[in-house]
């Protein structure tokens, strides 16, 4: 009997991944196809050029298609149906014909927040994520600045619903990815009330249908097949966004679990199966559907994460294994990195390369420096400062709630640091396990898929069948009482001092 896989696709920010996996999760052939960096366009947004985003699909599912027909027990396997992750908050805006009217606009531009200065008349009106969501519109600011763009658009799109739509002309998308999009999350669903439309700018119509992750979408088209190699007919199921995919591919799937996904943006999310409220500009945490039906992910964050680890490999290390190539720059950092001893001997990284809400002026910051300290001091450093800004956050997070961390799991492409992995069990204090397969969003799309074929009767019997070993780092009680005492006596009190100081530079600097 033909052995069955699956295939899950997770389209990023920097790159898309394709994998197919067995249904005992195994990977079995995977490729990859990096984007072309982002973009500043002539309106001043941070953007993706048009096809980046579907080409960079496309040109993976070709690889991954051709190494799947080149293996002789593959190639007579069946592939059963394909999920898709995708990062959340970037957005497509379509025409009647479904070309795109300008280029996505990234989730990790801030347009938006110009909103708030015309949003004031919705704020008694509508709830706190409403009021967000009313500010958080893209469509809202692209009325506003480009009416004449805003007049033709005929659908409003997350990279997974324009993805989808590419795919199988469906225009359809995940509940388990809907941010910026006008969807009561606490309910499972689309808003009703006229008022959240009205105050996005948005009309019910210029939205995609929605379903649950785990649902299909529809089947790969004729023109799909061709500019992917992905076979027609082929089911194409809901996964979720990027993150939440990650958390179903690590097995944290059960309240009081949390897991740590250390990517482009570094953030921990607490499930649970109880909403769990946020509120804009109140709390720090914002809380997601899961890719799960029926449960939530509350995350905290630390914003640049683990984008800052590019940053400093392509401005400290860029050649570094010029004589070395069968290691990253990454390894090879990392290597120099554990060499150094918890605290980086006195040097401190505050990771603030970019600013927030509660934070307006902040800035990425070392100090400490003196003559002990090179580049190995530095990567610790950014680790560690990365894994205190989110244990800080985590904290105000669990107080806010009422929540308690029974145990923690981490995954991501930042999972592969020793270093780093070591730091988050001292820094948390807890026991932190490490998922063996590192590609562990591609695998909750995988997993989406499965369920939506029918492979499992749900997700916990597909996450159980499909789910990965783990690593386990136990955590040192010394190294947590210096990392506690950093936090205390030099993190937390370091914005009290420098809000002023960094506001004044901003001002001389702009």
């Amino acid at each position: 009997m033909a052995e069955e896989y699956v295939i899950g696709i997770d389209s990023g920010t920097q790159s898309t991944r394709a994998i197919l996996f067995n249904l005992k999760g195994e990977k079995i052939a995977s490729a990859s196809a990096t984007h072309p960096a982002l973009m500043t366009d002539e309106r001043g947004l941070i953007v993706h050029d048009y096809q980046d985003v579907y080409q960079g699909l496309c040109t993976a599912c070709q690889i991954l298609i051709e190494k799947i027909k080149k293996n002789s027990e593959t190639a007579t396997g069946t592939i059963k149906a394909i999920g898709i992750a995708a990062q959340r908050a970037t957005v497509f805006f379509l025409d009647k014909e479904g070309q795109q009217l300008c280029r996505p606009i990234s989730w990790m531009d801030r347009s938006w927040q110009s909103n708030e200065k015309y949003s004031d008349k919705w704020k008694d009106n509508l709830d706190a994520w409403q009021y967000f969501l009313v500010n958080y519109s893209r469509m809202n600011w692209m009325q506003r600045e480009y009416p004449d763009i805003f007049e033709k658009v005929e659908k409003y799109f997350t990279t997974s619903g324009y993805i989808h739509y590419k795919l199988t002309g469906e225009f359809a998308d995940s509940l388990g990815n809907n941010l910026g999009m006008p969807v009561d999350r606490e309910h499972w669903n689309l808003y009703q009330d006229s008022a959240v439309y009205e105050g996005m700018a948005i009309t019910r119509s210029q939205l995609a249908t929605f379903r649950n992750p785990g649902e299909i979408i529809g089947t790969i088209t004729n023109k799909a097949a061709k500019e992917t190699g992905l076979p027609v007919g082929c089911p194409v199921v809901a996964g979720a966004g990027d993150k939440q995919c990650e958390i179903l591919g690590s097995g944290t799937l059960n309240k009081g679990q949390a897991y740590i996904t250390m990517g482009t943006m570094t953030g921990l999310n607490l499930v649970d199966d109880q909403y769990i409220a946020d509120e804009y500009k109140v709390t720090k945490h914002r809380t997601y559907t899961a890719a799960v039906p029926g449960f939530w992910n509350a995350e905290a964050v630390s914003p640049r994460g683990f984008w800052l680890i590019s940053w400093f490999r392509d401005n400290f290390a860029k050649n570094l294994n010029k004589d070395n190539p069968k290691k990253t720059i990454e390894q090879l950092l990392d290597e120099e990195a554990i060499h150094i001893s918890p605290g980086a001997e006195g040097l401190i990284t505050i990771p603030d390369w970019k600013s927030t809400w509660d934070k307006p002026y902040a800035k990425g910051i070392f100090m400490g420096f003196d003559m002990r300290h090179g580049r190995a001091h530095m990567f610790r450093s950014l680790l560690e400062g990365i894994m205190m800004q989110l244990k800080i956050g985590t904290d105000d997070m669990c107080h806010s709630t009422n929540r308690e961390i029974k145990e923690l799991r981490v995954g991501g492409g930042g999972s592969k640091s020793y270093v780093a992995v070591q730091a988050i069990a001292d820094i948390f204090n807890l026991s932190v396990k490490k998922s063996e397969e590192p590609e562990t969003c591609s695998l909750g799309a995988a997993i989406c898929a499965a369920v939506g074929a029918g492979c499992f009767p749900d997700f916990y019997a597909a996450a159980k069948a499909m789910g990965q070993n783990h690593t386990e780092f136990l955590p040192s009680t010394e190294n947590h009482k210096l990392y506690q005492e950093l936090m205390e006596e030099i993190v937390n009190p370091y914005y009290k001092i420098n809000e002023q100081l960094l506001k004044k530079l901003q001002q001389i600097i702009s």
